[in-house]
């Protein structure tokens, strides 16, 4: 993926921007990546940084469980207003990549 995309991912994954459905503290970002497959832990530094350099360091399998696990409704507690929230600006970041997610209903 494109420098400009991760970064945006990046900043989703945090919740540092407007569009992020919720805001993970630096342990919480240990917790995601786990979920998502991906056994990486926060060392205390800026978490849009180190979350950055987590995906630049993904290979192809490891973006695609990311993903997956940022348009899962379990990351949002079901809630639907979030979960729409979430798949929508998702899909804005990854527009550019060619990449679409969609959830096939319950």
């Amino acid at each position: 993926m494109d420098s400009s995309t991760l970064e945006q991912l990046a900043e989703f994954i945090c919740g540092d921007n407007d569009f992020a459905p919720l805001y993970r503290r630096g342990s919480e970002l240990t917790r995601f990546f786990k979920r998502a497959g991906i056994n990486k832990t926060h060392d205390g530094s800026t978490r849009k940084w180190w979350t950055l350099d987590v995906l630049q360091s993904l290979d192809a399998r490891e973006m695609d469980q990311v993903l997956k696990r940022l348009a899962s409704p379990k990351e949002y507690k079901a809630d639907p207003t979030v979960v729409k929230k979430a798949i929508k600006a998702l899909n804005q970041i990854i527009f550019i990549e060619g990449i679409k997610i969609e959830i096939d209903g319950v």
